[in-house]
């Protein structure tokens, strides 16, 4: 019985998410305020750190925005921890959003496919 309680354990720890599991860096407000003048679109991801779907979808876009990075900005945006951040809020997580001008101009929701994405960012430069 031992043996099954520390199975149990091992699992549900080894599956718990790190505490930063974000591929595509942090935002701060003072990141976006300096980036949002830039007159490039700024691709927002709203993940959860405690959400798989989030994750996988943060790590999916890390390696599709490689080719646009001299294009556009890249950053995660947790909404569990948007206090004090004044961006624009998509109102749900698993979503990457493009702005301008500090609007958003379209929504990606819920998407984890890479060719997807792809032309997503390629619709929204």
């Amino acid at each position: 019985m031992k043996f099954l309680f520390l199975i149990l354990c091992f699992n549900v720890f080894a599956a718990a998410p790190k505490s930063n599991p974000y591929s595509v860096p942090m935002l701060t407000q003072v990141v976006y305020d300096e980036i949002k003048t830039d007159n490039k679109t700024i691709f927002l991801i709203y993940s959860a750190r405690w959400a798989r779907i989030d994750i996988k979808q943060n790590q999916m876009l890390d390696l599709v925005m490689g080719d646009f990075k001299k294009k556009a900005h890249f950053y995660t945006v947790d909404p569990d921890a948007m206090e004090g951040l004044k961006v624009p809020d998509p109102g749900s997580r698993t979503t990457i959003i493009a702005v301008r001008d500090d609007k958003i101009r379209a929504k990606l929701v819920g998407v984890t496919d890479s060719k997807l994405m792809t032309q997503f960012i390629d619709q929204n430069l």
